[in-house]
């Protein structure tokens, strides 16, 4: 299997190795399992990882990861480039 789009199709693709495999695709792209729970110190929350969260590559060249400054002090003080697209 070579792709998340023919995984879906497959018939055997169901109950709990469907659960299981989201699990895991959901862990790799926000960088943690568990569910957290807003306003609350207290939840079941487990990194996996922060900075390697795939969520965070796509703007990883314009934003820094949240809580996690790749940028000097004072970054957000000056207007960033703008990205060619050319």
């Amino acid at each position: 299997m070579t792709s998340l789009e023919a995984l879906k199709v497959q018939p055997a693709f169901t109950g709990q190795i469907k659960t299981t495999a989201q699990s895991i695709i959901s862990a790799f792209y926000l960088g943690y399992v568990g569910t957290p729970v807003a306003h609350s110190s207290e939840d079941n929350v487990e990194f996996v990882t922060y900075t390697q969260a795939l969520t965070y590559q796509l703007t990883k060249p314009y934003t820094p990861i949240p809580s996690y400054s790749r940028w000097q002090t004072g970054y957000w003080e000056h207007v960033p480039n703008t990205p060619s697209f050319s």
